[in-house]
């Protein structure tokens, strides 16, 4: 499969869309847990600037560099006139205000974080009409904008969950260095009670828009979509069942092993380049290969 320079920025820059929502989503969940610690939350905050930042020039890169593909005229082929006006009335223009306003809305959740432990209902609201937005960018492109409006949901639901968890793993893994054990411990089992309930719809909205982008079991074999889909399932897979080792043994075993903290930093490291995994194939698999190549 040949790759065109715009090829490569476009995997680069949705891979920065990736990580910024989730920072967005699952950074903003966690500055929550252990608020009452400033280091911590501080950590936490900086963090999920990191990440809307690196997401927000994601979103736009991504625009542009579509733009250039379409013009095939190199790099001043970006700013042309035609073709910025044909996206910017498309769905790709579309999303990208959708996503813009989605982190917006989240930079100004963490920033209100980094400053209070105070939550009010405006915060929450505002939280989920971030993550609405964003939800949304990703049903109006790619493979997913030629499903049904049901299987839309299903999927925005499917990438939502997921960048929640991926999103997640940073700040729990900060937090074993940086809060004590019993909050360390508080903290994962209450993070486990929702992933618990998470993953099972992870993997039930994962299944229903697998079968319906892939279309048959001899697709999802013996295509190359279906491989690339079949490596992040498995990827995902690990990641659950790394999740299980922290819920059943090594969080358990936090007050018992002084080194506890430790072996759980590790094994969330781990946790974070399996995430980096699946990323990376979510984005090949939306811009490399389609169901329709298969």
């Amino acid at each position: 499969m040949d790759m065109s320079p715009w090829d490569f920025a476009v995997i680069i820059s949705k891979l920065m869309i990736y990580i910024g929502v989730s920072g967005a989503i699952g950074g903003i969940f966690m500055c929550c847990f252990a608020a009452e610690d400033k280091c911590y939350r501080q950590s936490v905050g900086k963090y999920c600037f990191a990440s809307i930042f690196v997401g927000f020039l994601g979103v736009i890169s991504n625009f542009f560099s579509q733009v250039g593909a379409f013009s095939d005229n190199g790099v001043t082929g970006m700013y042309d006139e035609f073709y910025l006006s044909m996206l910017w009335q498309s769905n790709a223009g579309e999303a990208l205000v959708y996503r813009c306003v989605g982190f917006l809305l989240a930079s100004y959740l963490v920033g209100k974080i980094l400053w209070s432990t105070a939550r009010s209902k405006l915060d929450l609201g505002l939280y989920l009409l971030s993550i609405g937005c964003l939800a949304i960018s990703f049903s109006l492109i790619g493979h997913s904008a030629e499903l049904t409006l049901f299987n839309q949901f299903f999927i925005s639901i499917h990438v939502l969950l997921i960048a929640w968890w991926l999103g997640s793993l940073w700040p729990l893994w900060r937090g074993c260095s940086l809060l004590p054990l019993s909050v360390i411990k508080q903290t994962m089992e209450k993070f486990g009670v929702y992933a618990s309930y998470s993953v099972l719809l992870l993997i039930a909205c994962g299944a229903l828009v697998g079968y319906q982008l892939v279309g048959s079991v001899t697709a999802l074999f013996f295509s190359v979509y279906g491989q690339i889909f079949l490596i992040k399932l498995s990827a995902v897979a690990l990641l659950i069942g790394l999740a299980a080792v922290h819920k059943l043994q090594l969080v358990p075993a936090l007050r018992k092993n002084s080194n506890g903290a430790m072996q759980l930093q590790r094994s969330i490291k781990y946790e974070m380049y399996i995430a980096t995994a699946v990323l990376t194939a979510t984005t090949w698999l939306t811009t490399m290969v389609g169901p329709s190549h298969s």
